[in-house]
């Protein structure tokens, strides 16, 4: 039997073309929406395309405040954080926005998990992490069973949680040994936008600038 149902909606109800060129036809407009258990945000490569006070934003408002769970996929968070609807609540964003997510909004609760569920607000990351977070709806509402059965439907042989990095560990990805090289890195790689002096690097993990 059916147990879930899709709608795709727009802005104003046109086709959408998607970042690789291939148009998105949708049903609706996203103010024709009614009766809507769970809405996903999906946004594409411009965290930024939706100006202040857009109709998405009070469309996403209205919908949230009639019962549906909103939620987001990759840069749609920046979406969520300019209609309010993040306020006092944990989310997540795909690592390459991060940085540029924290500037925007300071006082964000940001993680780096695949995904967050805080009550009837729900963020990922993007990539395949979308299908770990649907998966984790399907289990909530009919089984682990269910859940399994559509993993392996997509030759997916393990759902990971939601808790886990978006990165591989930074020794797997620079095949790196020591520890302290492994802080450094994090380090570096936690501070892109306003680089730390070898020195200050040095300093921070007890080693020399010429050991580093």
């Amino acid at each position: 039997k059916t147990l879930f149902e899709w709608r795709l909606a727009s802005v104003e109800g046109e086709p959408v073309q998607a970042s690789n060129g291939i148009p998105v036809a949708v049903h609706d407009s996203i103010d024709m929406l009614r009766d809507i258990d769970l809405v996903v945000v999906c946004v594409g490569l411009d965290p930024l395309q939706f100006g202040r006070q857009h109709k998405i934003h009070h469309q996403l408002r209205r919908l949230s405040h009639h019962g549906a769970t909103i939620g987001a996929v990759s840069c749609g968070t920046f979406v969520l954080a300019e209609a309010g609807l993040l306020a006092g609540r944990r989310a997540t964003v795909h690592w390459e926005y991060d940085e540029l997510l924290r500037k925007r909004y300071p006082t964000l609760d940001l993680s780096r998990e695949l995904f967050v569920v805080d009550r009837d607000v729900f963020t990922c990351c993007g990539g395949t992490a979308a299908l770990d977070m649907m998966l984790h709806f399907v289990r909530e509402a009919f089984g682990v069973q269910l859940a399994q059965a559509v993993a392996e439907q997509f030759i997916y042989p393990r759902i990971r949680d939601e808790e886990e990095d978006q990165r591989a560990a930074i020794q797997n990805r620079y095949a790196v040994t020591s520890p302290r090289l492994v802080q450094v890195i994090g380090i570096m790689e936690a501070t892109l936008e306003e680089t730390v002096p070898l020195s200050e690097l040095a300093r921070r993990v007890g080693l020399s600038v010429r050991q580093i």
